[in-house]
């Protein structure tokens, strides 16, 4: 009986051990949690687009939305018709002193719906110092259906984060 309530007492033992290294593990984790500060840049943002011919001269405006996920990726779509083009997917990355670099890509169509290629855009973006703006230029690289650069075009954006 005596070895039974000693054993009993050890196993308590070592269950309160491990339940308090647990849950300092458990408070750790939350506390580094909550100490974690996003990039500025992360979030959606709105943004008015102006494409030209690397020349000054205006081809097209529209407006875009950009959504800068955790870890450095990015997704693109516009206000284009979307029979003219897919969504963009690409990246971002902090370059320091508020400025990003950006490349993605999306898929474009002819009008009878085949693939006309792709078009590859980079972009450098400063935030600005309120960090609920940001400016780019922007350079396109038009490609084939095989990926051969077949023209290019530049451009700038103005863009405001989403609330």
């Amino acid at each position: 009986m005596v070895k039974r309530v000693l054993k009993s007492a050890g196993v308590l033992a070592v269950a309160s051990a491990v339940a308090g290294l647990l849950g300092q593990a458990c408070n750790a984790s939350t506390a580094s949690a909550q100490t974690e500060t996003r990039d500025p840049i992360e979030g959606v943002w709105s943004s008015a687009v102006t494409i030209t011919d690397c020349q000054g001269t205006t081809t097209r405006q529209f407006q875009a939305l950009n959504l800068f996920h955790d870890g450095g990726t990015v997704s693109d779509t516009d206000s284009q018709p979307p029979t003219t083009h897919g969504p963009a997917f690409g990246t971002w990355q902090s370059q320091g002193g508020g400025t990003y670099g950006s490349v993605f890509q999306f898929f474009r169509f002819n009008s009878d719906g085949s693939v006309a290629g792709s078009n590859r855009v980079q972009r450098t973006i400063t935030l600005g110092a309120d960090g609920k703006s940001f400016t780019s230029t922007i350079s396109i690289s038009v490609l084939n259906p095989v990926g051969t650069q077949v023209s290019t075009a530049c451009g700038t954006e103005t863009a405001a984060r989403l609330q």
